[in-house]
């Protein structure tokens, strides 16, 4: 197995108007939802795991971030450019995933016609709770 698979983007064209987006958590790729992307894809529509910003490479430029704020900005941009493309979006996020959407949604203003946020503990967990 080639290493650069554990660190690519997955996106799956069904030709769909609906789009799936999976962020994965700190310190994962989206290599680690490879299997729910698929079984998604089985739906026929169009899904997208995308590698978030320093992830995939190593743990020094992971952990070279100065703020949560530049996965969120990013994830921001990454939605607002596929709302052009699509007309449903859904959002399914873990961990720093979820934490992504979040803010897009609750600090940022945005809209998705969906969102599951799956977050494992601390600070994170208690925003989605209170989001629930």
């Amino acid at each position: 197995m080639d290493d650069k698979e554990f660190s690519q983007d997955i996106d799956i064209n069904n030709g769909s108007n609906v789009c799936i987006l999976l962020f994965h958590g700190l310190s994962a790729t989206p290599y680690e939802l490879k299997v729910w992307a698929n079984r998604i894809a089985e739906l026929k529509v169009d899904v997208q795991v995308p590698l978030l910003p320093y992830h995939g490479v190593d743990s020094t430029l992971l952990c070279s971030v100065d703020s949560a704020d530049e996965y969120y900005d990013w994830g921001r941009d990454y939605i607002e450019t596929l709302k052009k493309k699509y007309q449903t979006i859904i959002g399914l996020g873990i961990s720093l995933g979820a934490g992504t959407f979040f803010d897009y949604l609750v600090n940022k203003g945005g809209k998705l016609d969906a969102a599951i946020m799956l977050g494992t503990g601390g600070f994170a967990a208690r925003e989605l709770g209170l989001l629930t």
